[in-house]
């Protein structure tokens, strides 16, 4: 019984570690990356995006960082195989007890989305 609890405590930690080591592109199919990577270089300072997940899409929207409420471009991507597991992990993540005011910040941006900026 120790030796199942051990495995599923092994397991478990190491599909949390997994999922950390996706980077958002990595949600994206492997024919629509050129497609992603196009929108990404476009990107304008003083615009910020955010990714989800809905529909069986993953949408990348784009906001003026001076209006964030007021999206300026979304577009929608077919999802990787990991997708499924990045966006329930950022969801859990969401989830956690606040620690630290690094990690409310961290969460503020969640709530918008992933942010990236040029």
């Amino acid at each position: 019984m120790h030796l199942l609890r051990t495995i599923i405590a092994l397991a478990t930690l190491l599909v949390s570690l997994a999922t950390a080591a996706f980077k958002p592109s990595d949600v994206i199919h492997p024919d629509d990356l050129i497609r992603y990577k196009d929108l990404m270089r476009s990107i304008f300072p003083g615009q910020t995006t955010r990714m989800r997940f809905q529909n069986n899409i993953v949408y990348v929207d784009v906001f003026s960082l001076v209006n964030k409420e007021q999206v300026v471009f979304t577009d929608g991507f077919r999802p990787s195989a990991h997708a499924i597991t990045y966006f329930a992990s950022e969801e859990k993540k969401a989830l956690r007890p606040l620690r630290n005011p690094k990690q409310k910040q961290n969460l503020r941006k969640l709530n918008r989305g992933t942010v990236h900026q040029s």
